[in-house]
């Protein structure tokens, strides 16, 4: 019998709970028996098993499952983007990156990244991932965005996948967690008020649903405040586009007090430095002359531009995606979006 067929009944064997984690594994003249083969043949499996985070051996105490299985514990990450393209690596993939670092130092909850997983196959890791998931080696998969297709050919509605998406795709084994953008818009308008502001500006993605920027409207209407609609403006976040954007934010901040926002939404973090280099070359004050509350990834740290941050914490994020890949492997379903509420600069870490 081929070494390949015995490492897959092992490991089938190990997935399917006949050799739990801890629990030692027949000794190599007892498999030779059982696959008719020889004891070179169960030494070469037996080293894969190994190579692959499967099993331990302890000597003359046999081979052991060991304690944190891949197929239990090993989560796959998806990141569409390549760190070295700077146009479309910003902030958060940083941030996502480090916060799975930061998991991966628990025994029970490995990361693995694969970077670049796009519709389009041809990336490096898209290999690596595939193989990853043929050979059982992953609990289940974290992805941003994805599309239908990608997670129809990924999972094929056996394998667990968690979409970081406002959208449920109807696939089987899939669910989606979200951030609640309405409840970071309610704690945004509420500081603004605490503060006695009047006059609003909105600055935020061009991508950004329409739905968001109206319920911004009507949140600032039924507070008592106002605002221009030259004073809401959809940034394009290119890294060619987002320099020009500090001059576009001057021009709206300039003028009399009694003609500009005393207020300012950021729904974009990337957005905010540019923001605030305006606010320093017209010489305004924040936030006696402007008070600017800004969309933030947590963690953060170094701020001192007194922009107050709202937003969502990325390792509870992660862990919420973690914990509904568990969920579905121990069988339950979703049938609805799990949405993370926003958190102050004052609740984070």
């Amino acid at each position: 019998m081929k070494y390949d067929v015995i490492i897959s009944e092992l490991k089938n064997d190990i997935i399917r709970g006949r050799y739990e984690p801890l629990t030692r594994l027949p000794t190599r003249n007892e498999l030779a028996k059982r696959f008719s083969t020889t004891l070179a043949t169960i030494q070469n499996a037996m080293n894969v098993l190994a190579k692959e985070g499967f099993t331990d051996s302890h000597g003359r105490d046999g081979t052991f499952v060991v304690e944190n299985p891949p197929h239990l514990c090993k989560y796959g990450l998806c990141i569409p983007e390549l760190p070295d393209n700077i146009y479309v690596w910003h902030r958060v993939w940083t941030l996502i990156v480090n916060e799975a670092d930061r998991i991966r130092k628990e025994p029970s909850k490995n990361i693995q990244i694969y970077y670049g997983i796009r519709d389009d196959p041809k990336s490096i890791d898209r290999e690596k991932l595939e193989d990853d998931i043929r050979e059982r080696r992953l609990a289940g998969l974290i992805m941003f965005w994805p599309s239908k297709d990608l997670i129809e050919k990924l999972g094929n509605g056996e394998f667990p996948i968690v979409s970081f998406a406002s959208i449920l795709v109807p696939v089987p084994n899939h669910s989606a967690v979200w951030v609640d953008y309405y409840s970071m818009i309610d704690k945004m308008v509420a500081y603004l008020k605490k503060m006695n502001r009047k006059r609003i500006a909105l600055v935020t993605n061009a991508e950004t649903p329409r739905k968001y920027v109206d319920y911004f409207l009507k949140k600032i209407d039924t507070a008592g405040m106002s605002t221009q609609p030259y004073w809401i403006h959809g940034i394009c976040l290119c890294k060619d586009s987002l320099p020009w954007s500090s001059s576009i934010f001057q021009l709206m901040l300039s003028g009399k007090k009694s003609q500009r926002p005393d207020g300012l939404v950021v729904l974009n973090e990337n957005l905010t430095p540019y923001l605030y280099s305006a606010v320093s070359k017209i010489q305004l004050s924040i936030p006696d002359d402007i008070a600017i509350v800004s969309h933030c990834n947590f963690p953060v740290s170094g701020a001192n531009d007194h922009i107050y941050r709202i937003g969502f914490d990325i390792n509870i994020i992660l862990k919420r995606c973690i914990a509904h890949i568990d969920k579905m492997r121990a069988g339950g379903r979703e049938d609805s979006i799990d949405e993370i509420p926003a958190i102050t600069q004052d609740d984070a870490r």
